[in-house]
């Protein structure tokens, strides 16, 4: 019995371990996706997904380099205030669709199908933003999103 009472301790802490430490694994919690560099905004029931640059280094590099973005996918850029802050397409391998926002996400200019042969052009947006999207080509005239749209944003 002694040898039965044993494998049923075992047991009971591999199973109690099992408890504890699956969930941290497999289990998605709720976190602060901000602070991860990530975000989303909803738009005409459309779900887009933004990697956040914040850093100068992050803003200077944006999409360049890359072969391509995922669908629903793109990049917000975070400046601390309204400026004409602008976007050249170096590097990059795809066109790309730039939105300007202001404080309140508000849509200040929109410029579509920017393509990497326009390099080394800066776009600037028509008034002062905070943020700048960019986005594949195409996906704001698929979502519909025009100058003084309001973009439910989760940041």
């Amino acid at each position: 019995m002694t040898n039965t009472k044993t494998k049923l301790i075992f047991v009971s802490i591999f199973i109690l371990v099992l408890l504890i430490l699956v969930p941290k694994y497999f289990i998605t919690e709720k976190t602060d996706t901000v602070s991860n560099g990530l975000t989303s905004f909803i738009y005409n029931e459309k779900i887009i997904q933004l990697e956040i640059a914040k850093t100068e280094e992050e803003k200077i590099k944006g999409l360049s380099g890359r072969n391509y973005l995922e669908k629903n996918k793109g990049l917000l850029f975070v400046y601390d205030d309204l400026d004409f802050y602008g976007i050249w397409m170096k590097e990059m391998s795809f066109p790309i669709d730039i939105i300007w926002m202001d404080e309140d996400y508000r849509v200040v200019t929109v410029t579509e199908n920017v393509s990497p042969d326009t390099y080394p052009t800066v776009f600037y947006p028509d008034k002062k933003s905070k943020y700048i999207i960019e986005l594949n080509a195409g996906i704001s005239k698929e979502i519909d999103l025009n100058v003084e749209s309001v973009i439910n944003m989760n940041y």
